[in-house]
């Protein structure tokens, strides 16, 4: 099932510098439909879907039940720093 403009923002408190930070990453699901009507060649939907192993789920499962139209899943345990012993971190450039 495609799931079409579908967003979920954040509803913890912010101050105000972080509030300005948050929004030069978070859009509305309208603006989102919007940039997806227009067809913008450079957007790319990313769905890192993740869930603590106690949670029973797993991302890419879920992923394909439900998305944003065009979304590309990224899995986070995969795409990640593999010589650090942290999980999740961010791989480095040649990786991608």
């Amino acid at each position: 099932m495609i799931v079409p403009n579908r967003a979920v923002l954040s509803t913890r408190s912010f101050s105000s510098s972080e509030e300005s930070r948050r929004h030069e990453f978070l859009i509305e699901p309208s603006e989102l439909a919007d940039m997806m009507e227009k067809k913008k060649e450079r957007l790319k939907i990313l769905d890192c879907s993740w869930y603590l192993p106690h949670m029973l789920k797993n991302g890419y499962e879920e992923f394909l039940k439900a998305r944003i139209e065009g979304a590309i899943f990224f899995d986070l345990d995969d795409i990640c720093d593999k010589k650090t012993d942290l999980p999740h971190m961010v791989a480095p450039l040649d990786e991608f």
